[in-house]
Parts: structure tokens; sequence; C-alpha cells
């Protein structure tokens, strides 16, 4: 059950969508209080505008033990501008979180995570590194990290020349002597333990095993911000 009243926090706004005739309802990710949904009430027809945007860093305060909350006060931390890609990227961050998280359940380092992504994308450093360290911090959150630097049951370390497959809720599985597109080799999967994302291979084995383990986890409801992404992000 959540609090009565939350004043002051900082979360980050996912999702909005009307409701009724001046409200809107709102998805935020908080920093203390994991993903909450509230109404934002007479706000569709203001003036001066709000700040309820996606992708906007923001202050909220709201009240009520049910599901959907009541916001009482909302204001702007950091605006969010974003095109083409980068605003498709921003758009699967969140998607991912609405997807695979739980309504009122801390994960302060996500929303952490999540807060560097929206800053790092909007100043404009490359997008499919913040994308990797993101996805990499989500698999920890919801319990399943991939550990990089050893075998399949957490025994030998991995081997720079050794050749490797992974299999999701396993790890990396040593597979010597053979060949073919999911074979892995060591040194890639020592790069991305040590985010050496700089080394092309890393990046590229770290996004077929990301995006291996998200699809399994997501089911076969494909994620809409996916369609907006051009290939090799």
């Amino acid at each position: 059950m959540i609090r009565n009243r939350v004043t002051d926090e900082p979360a980050i706004v996912l999702h909005v969508r009307p409701y009724r005739e001046t409200s809107l309802l709102v998805d935020l990710q908080t920093e203390h209080h994991g993903r909450v949904a509230g109404v934002a009430r007479g706000v569709r027809h203001a003036r001066r505008g709000h700040c309820l945007q996606p992708f906007y860093g923001v202050s909220v305060s709201w009240t009520g033990r049910s599901a959907l909350v009541t916001l009482t006060s909302f204001e702007s931390r950091r605006s969010a501008w974003f095109t083409g890609n980068v605003l498709a990227s921003a758009y699967y961050a969140v998607e991912l979180v609405m997807r695979l998280t739980r309504e009122h359940e801390p994960h302060e380092r996500l929303y952490e995570a999540l807060e560097w992504l929206m800053r790092y994308l909007a100043e404009g450093h490359e997008m499919e590194i913040g994308l990797r360290q993101f996805e990499s911090v989500l698999l920890e959150e919801i319990g399943y990290a991939i550990e990089f630097d050893v075998e399949a049951g957490g025994g030998s370390a991995i081997k720079p020349n050794g050749e490797y497959r992974f299999e999701f809720g396993v790890g990396f599985v040593a597979v010597s002597g053979r060949s073919g597109p999911d074979v892995i080799m060591g040194e890639a999967l020592l790069a991305i333990a040590n985010r050496q994302w700089q080394r092309s291979d890393a990046r590229r084995v770290a996004r077929r095993i990301f995006r291996r383990s998200l699809e399994t986890l997501l089911g076969p409801r494909p994620l809409q911000s996916r369609r907006l992404l051009r290939r090799g992000a």
C-alpha cells in the first residue's frame, strides 16, 4: 500500500494521456516509490501549459492510497526535446520501464539510470552506448543480471580467446571449436564487462544479448518504439 501523502518527489514522466474533459493520466518513474500512475486534474487547457510531458524531469506531490493517486503539485526540474532516432531511443527506454516493472516497486538505481540516459541523449552523446548501459541496469534491477566475465554457473573466468554461446537465464557456455552466428568470442564479453564501449564488437555483442534477453521477458507483444528506431540502435 502506498503512502497517503508524498511531497516533492523527483520523477521522470513516462507517458501521458487524456482523462475526462480537462485532466491527464500520467505515468511516472519516481526516485523512491517506483512507477506511479496519477491523475493531474484540470491541466489540459491550462493557458501557460504544463511540465507533464514525456521524458521531462519533474518534482511532484500526490495524495491517495489507491493504485491511481491524485497529483497535487508538479514543477519542472529538466525539460526534454528530442527528434529522430534520439526521440525513438527515449521512447524505447520508457516503454521498457512501463512493460517490465511493477507499480510502486522501488527501483532507485533504475530511476538514476533513466535520468542519466535522458540527460545523456539530450547532450548529444553516442546513442547506442547510452542504450546498452541503460539496458544493463534495467536487467539487473528486475533480477536478470548478466555476468559477462564468468562462465555459466559462476565457474571459470571467461577467457579472451575462448568461444561461448549465451543462454538466457543460464549465462555463457563454452563451445570450443564450434562456429556460427551464435558463437561469441571471450574478448568481446570481457570488453562488455569492463564497459569498453568504444569497441565495436562489444557494442554489437551487447546489443544482441540484451535484445534477446529483453524479448524473452517481453513476450510475443512487440515494442511499439522498436518500429521507430533505425537499424543499429
